[in-house]
């Protein structure tokens, strides 16, 4: 919802904060989200990243297909 309203900065800062609570089973979710931001502003390398961990934790098909997109686009160059 912050990234939506412009504050990407809390929007990331919110993520991590439930990432770290660990408080819910939706896990690969904030991370899916925070890989989703990132890639957004175009900041492969992060995405990758948090994509890596979605994957991790979901093990879904979807996940996947987020990360290897995401990989094409950082090793582009």
């Amino acid at each position: 919802i912050y990234d939506q309203q412009g504050e990407r900065e809390k929007s990331i800062e919110q993520l991590q904060l439930a990432i770290e609570e660990a408080v819910s089973p939706k896990l690969s979710i904030y991370y899916r989200d925070l890989a989703a931001i990132h890639e957004e502003h175009k900041n492969y390398r992060e995405a990758v990243g948090y994509y890596q961990l979605a994957y991790k934790r979901s093990q879904k098909k979807k996940d996947l297909f987020y990360l290897a997109r995401a990989q094409d686009f950082y090793y582009k160059d």
